[in-house]
C-alpha cells in the first residue's frame, strides 16, 4: 500500500542529558500512525525514555520519513523532527524505559505497536549528557475505525 515508513536519524549528539532528540507528531483527523519497532545505537551506554509528549517543539530539524515502497510518492501525515535538544515538550508518560550499551544496535520488538492517535505526539529522549546516536522508526498508517 505504500504506507510504511522509515524515520532515519544519524549521528545526534543530545546537548546534554534529559534531551529530547526525535519528535513525532500525528497531523491527521482520520489516520492513526503506529511505531512498530525502533533501533538504535549509542556510542556510550545510556537509558532512553520512549516518551508519550504534548507541547510545541521547538528546536528541532525536519526529517522527511521515506517510503519502504520504493518509488511511492504517498507521505504520512506527520510531523518528524531531529535535533540536540528539542524543547517545548512535556512528558505525558514514559512508553518505553529502554537501557542501550555503548556501540551495539538495539532493537525494541513489541507484542503491540505504539499507537500515535491524531492530534497526538511522541518523542525519544536520551538520558546522559553524552554520546551520538543513530537509528530508525518504523512508522505504519492505520485508518481509524469507528466502532458504534
Amino acid at each position: 500500500t505504500g504506507k510504511v515508513w522509515s524515520v532515519v536519524f544519524k549521528d545526534i549528539a543530545p546537548a546534554g542529558a534529559d534531551d529530547y532528540f526525535i519528535y513525532i507528531k500525528n497531523n491527521s483527523t482520520t489516520f492513526d500512525y503506529n511505531v512498530t519497532d525502533l533501533r538504535i545505537s549509542s556510542t556510550v551506554a545510556g537509558q532512553l525514555e520512549f516518551n508519550s509528549v504534548s507541547g510545541t517543539a521547538s528546536g528541532g530539524t525536519t526529517n522527511t520519513p521515506v517510503s519502504r515502497k520504493i518509488g511511492s510518492v504517498n507521505a504520512p501525515d506527520i510531523t518528524s523532527e531531529t535535533g540536540t535538544d528539542i524543547t517545548g515538550l512535556t512528558s505525558d508518560g514514559t512508553v518505553f524505559l529502554l537501557t542501550l550499551e555503548a556501540d551495539k544496535m538495539f532493537q525494541l520488538r513489541t507484542s503491540s505497536n505504539i499507537i500515535v492517535q491524531p492530534g497526538k505526539s511522541v518523542a525519544l529522549l536520551w538520558g546522559v549528557s553524552t554520546g551520538i546516536l543513530s537509528g530508525t522508526l518504523s512508522v505504519v498508517e492505520e485508518p481509524i475505525v469507528f466502532d458504534f
